[in-house]
């Protein structure tokens, strides 16, 4: 009977024991997965949302001793290692976002005046002054005749909504401002905010459409990455794009 019992004991002794995360970070990492779903829902940015809520289905389910219970400790260490996963993920996607917000670096009401970031920008105006084109490639300033200015309005627009769909951008912002420059030119600025679908990158897109004393209307681009030096050709894909 004592032999048996110190079995019992031995074999309890070598049997692996899961250890779950301390209660206090548990909590820590709760109360990030709800900061990146207000975040992701702000932004509109769906893959956020998702991610975040399966990392804070993970911590209600680690701090749920009772439902651990019901696993065994291989199904266990696997949940364990998505939540480790998942939560370096939003956490990256959370320092993303605040290193991306809208501040009044980026909430201009004119167009910029140069690329702050020369490998992570494209622009194409008409270079009087102060406009400097980069990585305009074989582009040229689009021009249109006996076009009215709300028709150009609604054509870039139009292109905002496919670019949405193609590249499934998930965030528009517009603002729009009229500037009078003198009594024969007039000046619109169209500022977009495009999010990235994975890791909420933020870029930001600029059109001015200008009407000279001629009735001539010209379009010029801007589009900047906000964080980072190089962004992979992105933005010049954007612009040739609209110009199509």
């Amino acid at each position: 009977m004592v032999a048996a019992v110190n079995k019992k004991n031995e074999k309890k002794q070598n049997t692996p024991s899961y250890s779950t995360l301390p209660f206090f970070l548990l909590l820590l990492q709760l109360g990030i997965g709800i900061v990146e779903v207000y975040f992701g829902v702000i932004w509109n940015h769906i893959f956020g949302v998702l991610i975040a809520s399966f990392f804070i289905f993970l911590v209600l389910f680690h701090l749920n001793k009772n439902l651990q219970m019901q696993y065994n400790i291989k199904v266990l260490r696997i949940l364990k290692s998505l939540l480790i996963i998942s939560g370096v993920f939003v956490c990256l996607l959370i320092l993303i976002r605040i290193n991306s917000l809208d501040s009044n670096k980026y909430l201009i009401s004119e167009f910029p005046s140069k690329c702050t970031k020369l490998l992570g920008c494209t622009r194409i105006c008409n270079p009087i002054g102060f406009c400097n084109n980069n990585r305009a490639y074989n582009l040229t300033v689009p021009k249109f005749n006996n076009l009215s200015f709300e028709i150009i309005e609604k054509l870039v627009k139009s292109w905002l909504i496919l670019e949405n769909a193609n590249y499934e951008i998930l965030y528009l912002q517009i603002m729009e401002k009229n500037v009078i420059m003198n009594e024969n030119v007039q000046r619109k600025l169209l500022h977009v905010r495009f999010v990235s679908t994975i890791f909420a990158f933020a870029d930001d897109f600029y059109t001015m459409i200008i009407i000279n004393d001629n009735r001539e209307i010209e379009l010029w681009f801007h589009s900047e990455l906000r964080l980072g030096t190089s962004d992979l050709n992105v933005n010049e894909k954007r612009v040739k794009s609209v110009i199509q």
